[in-house]
């Protein structure tokens, strides 16, 4: 991962004063300017919350021992619902990838370096040899930033596909230009958690579907990044992996990741922290430039700037309308220029339309997903409007794993001088350990992927 051109984003937003409007414009899909899908459902009574008022409807708990005054599980924002509570019925969930096992990574591919070692307080603390060379070679050109990454895995704590990887390489390469990084990842059974030391912190209400539940926010450091894990036994406590289990989709993924997006805003306030930038991923976090924008959550953090990446455009998010009420907007927030698309509430769309900046993983795939449907999935149209706005950043190799002089796991190393005579000898090995014809002149293909339909299979 270069991690260069996503902190020339960062301080982009932090400088130019284009985002700093919190207007809300108008974008594309074929619907009317002003145009509002009606929510239709009958009017309920709604003790609305607010963020500086306590509410006796709304019980704030406190961890035993806990000082009052001091990190005070706060009240919870929503909005009040000016189209009442819609009927809990299960959402249609959207298409997802499904739930895998997370490969097992080599404890060589994360061994710090020599110099990091005697400087770690902690374990998980020291720094791999890519963050070294990153900040070496990046040097302190800028003013650091106080970065809060939110998504729905990493390495190596879970992993489905290359988010993970991404997630992981770009909070370590903000790291290692010296910014104050915090990684927030839901806290699954399933989770990884070798050499990282949790601290449980401190509890969260939050309100879903208009009911207040209460979340864990877990602390701890790897590599110089802040992991927040957002804990919710009935959420994120199931076997499987992060979207489903062994009967397929969880059905109600739209309020896990509500649960997520909120709990983040809050353990940020919580925690007092001033991000400058909070780096969302993907539709699991595509709803928090939404509440910076649309709720008073904005106004907790003056002056904070989000980024969006998108990874897939395949997976959009896409609920039921009565979704927009479970994520505490109100029917004048379900328009097609915030949160609506095509009748569906779209957790992804609210990230596209509202964060300050978007980002993708390679300039040719930014281009792609304006040119039509094909790779557009639909928002071809949206993303044309905001193409000033969308920049992208070319997906790397992490040498920190992918060095072929330092790889613990291959028959042979070697580096530039020696990679033909190399790569035909790990070919070789290969051939002998899976039971082929062995020969460098045979070819040999092999993929690691996904059985989905965009990778061909």
């Amino acid at each position: 991962m270069r991690p260069s051109p996503a902190l020339a984003l960062a301080l982009l937003l932090a400088a130019n004063p284009v985002f700093a409007s919190k207007g809300r414009t108008p974008a594309s899909h074929a619907s009317n300017p002003g145009h509002s899908v009606s929510l239709a459902v009958p009017p309920v009574a709604v003790v609305p919350v607010s963020a500086g008022v306590p509410n006796a409807a709304v019980t704030v708990p406190q961890l035993p021992g806990q000082v009052p005054g001091q990190l005070a599980a706060p009240t919870p924002f929503f909005s009040s619902y000016d189209a009442g509570v819609a009927p809990k019925a299960p959402g249609a969930p959207s298409p997802e990838r499904p739930g895998e096992t997370a490969a097992k990574l080599p404890e060589a591919a994360y061994a710090p370096v020599p110099e990091a070692v005697s400087k770690a307080g902690q374990a998980g603390e020291g720094k791999t040899a890519a963050d070294a060379d990153w900040a070496s070679r990046m040097g302190g050109r800028a003013p650091p930033l106080n970065i809060v990454v939110a998504a729905a895995e990493a390495v190596p704590f879970v992993k489905t596909g290359g988010l993970a990887d991404v997630v992981d390489a770009v909070s370590r390469g903000y790291a290692a230009r010296g910014n104050k990084v915090t990684m927030v990842l839901p806290k699954y059974k399933s989770l990884k958690l070798d050499g990282v030391t949790l601290e449980k912190k401190i509890n969260l209400p939050v309100v879903v579907d208009n009911r207040v539940e209460t979340a864990e926010l877990w602390v701890g450091k790897r590599n110089g990044v802040d992991v927040w894990l957002i804990g919710h036994e009935g959420y994120f406590g199931r076997e499987g992996g992060p979207y489903g289990g062994p009967d397929g989709l969880h059905q109600d993924n739209d309020e896990r990741f509500i649960l997520f997006s909120r709990a983040t805003l809050e353990a940020a306030r919580a925690m007092d922290i001033k991000p400058d930038i909070f780096h969302v991923h993907d539709w699991h976090a595509a709803l928090i430039p939404a509440y910076l924008k649309l709720t008073d959550a904005g106004s907790w953090f003056p002056g904070a700037k989000s980024v969006m990446t998108i990874h897939n455009l395949a997976y959009q998010g896409g609920f039921e309308k009565w979704t927009a009420l479970k994520a505490g907007f109100s029917s004048k927030d379900f328009t097609f220029d915030k949160t609506e698309f095509h009748g569906q509430f779209n957790f992804l769309k609210s990230g596209l339309q509202l964060a300050d900046a978007l980002t993708t993983v390679s300039p040719t795939y930014a281009k792609q997903i304006q040119a039509g449907p094909e790779y557009g999935y639909g928002f071809e149209g949206l993303l044309q409007w905001r193409a000033e706005q969308l920049h992208g950043v070319l997906n790397g190799v992490d040498p920190s794993l992918y060095d072929p002089r330092t790889d613990a796991l291959l028959s042979r190393r070697y580096g530039i001088v020696n990679a033909a005579a190399g790569k035909d000898d790990n070919k070789l090995a290969l051939q002998r350990k899976m039971g082929l014809p062995v020969g460098a002149h045979i070819p040999m293909f092999a993929v690691a992927s996904r059985f989905a339909h965009q990778k061909g299979i």
